[in-house]
């Protein structure tokens, strides 16, 4: 069986954009499978664009990508405000189809132009299938759909909100299974009447977990307790009230906060950082995670939340954001945090990490929802889709 995972870029840091790549992995342990994405890794192109242009077909595979995964990156194009769009995707979806044969078709994401693309095309191959000119295909609609909260800049919110009004029914209509990651989430995009909706917030690759066995950067050594953060070293991050954290942890004994990532606010924050604020930008972060007593994610937006879910697989509990989509996963009080006010992360945090058998506790409550949560789940979910 040939499956696409169509996504808008890749990234080491992002969930959003790690989620393709972390798909395709899952999916090649039982089908063959592909990332199809634009030309873009972190933001900057991860091949050569003239080479693109140049290409027959509107695409590049390539053996040796940022990913990790077996990739083919298409023509595309970056706004001024950094949105990310495909170019001719229908087209190109087809070149590509026509060489490798997908049995189904994956799109993730919400609020760019990937899903209306893959929509459109998946109405063209069915009427070519109805007249015996094409083989059916699956698609399968991923959205991470989170809606911007209302703090969020209002071109943003309204943007968000045409593209809901504008095309997110014929998306959904075109799938034959959307996947959410929440109840909350499935609930909200029934009212588009999908053909079928499942919840399925399986994101944990064990495969990838079993790097935390590997030695902590040194840095940690002789750390009471770690307190650590895992993603973009951007501003919709929060980081100077991850700052303000280490700040009041300084006088709770020889605390830890790691921020592991990298971005265009790392040299920022390692410049006003505590002492106890360690800025890690070139390591592996599983074995961090793994020596973290709390892991935590203060985003002011986060359609995905994947690094929570793995943090609770290591069996670490988490605090975190209200406005990460995996807080609706987390047990408040039970093997995590939610936190409704982001300005009492430093007070909520202090006092978790002063109890500290607590934290072990929920960190053993959240290790038992590991299997539950297994990326695998995802993946035969996705093969089953087929009629």
């Amino acid at each position: 069986m040939n499956v696409a995972v169509v996504a808008p870029q890749t990234s080491r840091w992002r969930d959003a954009d790690r989620a393709g790549a972390l798909l395709v992995r899952a999916l090649n342990r039982y089908a063959k499978a592909w990332l199809i994405t634009s030309v873009y890794h972190e933001g900057e192109p991860a091949a050569d664009e003239e080479v693109l242009e140049r290409s027959l077909g509107g695409y590049v595979a390539l053996k040796e990508d940022p990913s990790g995964v077996p990739t083919i990156r298409v023509l595309s194009q970056r706004s001024l405000s950094g949105s990310i769009s495909l170019r001719s995707f229908p087209s190109i979806l087809r070149n590509i189809d026509d060489v490798l044969g997908f049995d189904v078709v994956v799109v993730l994401s919400s609020f760019w132009n990937g899903p209306e693309e893959v929509a459109r095309w998946a109405e063209v191959r069915r009427s070519l299938a109805a007249l015996g000119e094409a083989r059916g295909v699956t698609v399968v609609y991923i959205p991470l759909y989170l809606p911007p909260p209302p703090s969020a800049r209002s071109l943003l919110g309204a943007s968000k909100l045409m593209w809901c009004a504008l095309h997110c029914p014929r998306v959904i209509r075109a799938a034959d299974l959307v996947v959410a990651m929440s109840e909350e989430e499935a609930e909200e995009l029934s009212q588009y009447r999908p053909r079928r909706i499942a919840v399925a917030p399986n994101w944990i690759d064990e495969e990838l977990l079993a790097r935390a066995s590997r030695p902590p950067p040194g840095e940690l050594e002789g750390a009471e307790a770690v307190v650590a953060y895992v993603g973009p070293l951007e501003e919709d991050k929060n980081l100077e009230l991850l700052a303000k954290t280490a700040e009041r942890l300084s006088s709770a004994g020889n605390i830890v906060v790691a921020a592991v990532g990298a971005g265009g606010e790392a040299q920022r924050l390692k410049r006003a950082r505590p002492k106890n604020l360690l800025v890690l930008e070139d390591v592996e972060p599983e074995p961090v995670m793994a020596k973290s007593a709390l892991g935590v994610d203060l985003s002011s937006y986060e359609p995905a939340g994947i690094r929570v879910l793995e943090f609770m697989g290591l069996g670490v509990p988490v605090a975190v954001s209200q406005y990460n989509h995996a807080s609706r996963l987390v047990r408040d009080g039970v093997d995590g945090v939610r936190l409704a006010q982001l300005g009492d992360a430093p007070r909520v945090i202090e006092s978790l990490v002063r109890r500290l058998d607590v934290l072990a506790e929920m960190g053993a409550k959240a290790k038992e929802r590991a299997p539950q949560l297994s990326i695998g789940r995802l993946a035969e979910l996705i093969l089953g889709a087929q009629p």
